[in-house]
């Protein structure tokens, strides 16, 4: 997740070794597109957002990320899948620092099960059982759009997400659709003194699932 602001300053304004960098891989099976992104703080993930002053770059294996100032990070994208590379990010007094990202695949069966309304719900994924640095997010809205609802599982080993009987209870009857994310926090290897944070994020495809009522 990136935070967006207006409030921006060059990467020149600041000390260099006080640049914290978020850098995310992302890859959507629906739309088979992975984006590679990064963003930087002064001071922390709470600081204020930087734009990278030149010579001061950022690039993903052998591409340079383009900034977005609407939405204050850098990005790049790919056709299909992915599955790992490298976060190459150069600042001003001439550092490197390179980190490594890697995803780990998502999905669900194409056919699921009815949700009864009231009663608990196991909603299976494929992939491997999530590491003690993951979580596994399931979103299920109806056609509408107009309920969506979110679960979390950072279970060591799991390989489903839990609907607690009183969440199901509130959704709406009918065809809902439902997609899972898996965020993997990978190692950061080379970071300033204020850090890093690696993420990759697998978005599944989307399925129908049926909301009845018992």
């Amino acid at each position: 997740m990136f935070f967006t602001s207006c409030e921006t300053e060059d990467s020149t304004d600041v000390n260099q070794d006080r640049i914290y960098a978020y850098y995310e891989l992302f890859y959507s099976a629906d739309q088979d597109v992975t984006f590679a992104r990064a963003s930087f703080r002064f001071g922390g993930i709470t600081g204020t957002l930087l734009e990278l002053t030149s010579p001061a770059y950022v690039k993903f294996n052998d591409n340079y990320m383009t900034y977005k100032p609407a939405l204050a990070y850098y990005e790049a994208s790919f056709p299909g899948l992915v599955a790992e590379g490298d976060f190459t990010y150069y600042d001003l007094d001439s550092n490197i620092f390179v980190n490594h990202a890697v995803m780990h695949a998502i999905d669900l069966e194409e056919t699921l099960d009815t949700i009864v309304r009231g009663h608990v719900y196991e909603l299976s994924f494929t992939g491997d059982s999530l590491r003690w640095n993951e979580i596994a997010t399931a979103f299920i809205n109806s056609s509408l759009g107009t309920d969506l609802q979110t679960f979390l599982q950072s279970e060591l080993l799991s390989k489903s997400i839990i609907m607690p009987s009183e969440r199901t209870l509130s959704m709406t009857q009918g065809v809902n659709t439902v997609y899972v994310k898996r965020n993997y926090t990978n190692q950061v290897e080379e970071a300033t003194t204020v850090g890093a944070e690696i993420h990759s994020i697998w978005q599944s495809h989307s399925r129908q699932v049926y909301v009845d009522v018992e």
